[in-house]
């Protein structure tokens, strides 16, 4: 049987600009000019002082509306995807935040991302990105286990 022959240590070159290798019609673009747009200047009121650089908000933001979109809730998954998948390597700029700065963020900040959510909502909807037309619900029952 003859195979396709592979070269796993092939050294790759990728494109320098990871724009280059993501489709032009993906949701990151959109959720990056979203969030681009949002004012962050309560932020820089926020972490002035001594200690160490923090990472600006528009990242985590990215990464968690993105996550979000992508049914991705758990922030140790958020920050291996950070390493691992282009669009979240494009949407962290190169960075990788850890988990706990990811969960951090997301729970001193729930109001600002749930407002840049249905933000990114409303403009995908205004570039028929999305549709409403027909909204189904699943009416199943799950037993739950509360102690």
């Amino acid at each position: 049987m003859v195979y396709i022959k592979s070269s796993p240590k092939q050294i790759l070159l990728l494109p320098t600009n990871l724009r280059d290798i993501i489709p032009k019609d993906h949701l990151c673009y959109l959720i990056e000019d979203v969030i681009e747009q949002l004012d962050f200047s309560n932020f820089d009121k926020q972490v002035e002082g001594p200690g160490n650089p923090s990472y600006h908000p528009r990242i985590s933001l990215k990464i968690i509306i993105n996550g979000i979109c992508e049914r991705v809730t758990s922030m140790r998954k958020l920050e291996k995807l950070t390493y691992e998948n282009i669009v979240f390597r494009y949407l962290s700029e190169n960075l990788s935040p850890d988990f706990h700065t990811i969960a951090l963020f997301r729970k001193e900040n729930t109001k600002l991302i749930k407002r840049s959510f249905l933000q990114t909502i409303e403009i995908a909807k205004d570039l028929n990105m999305v549709n409403f037309n027909k909204l189904y619900l699943d009416g199943t029952k799950v037993k739950a286990n509360a102690s």
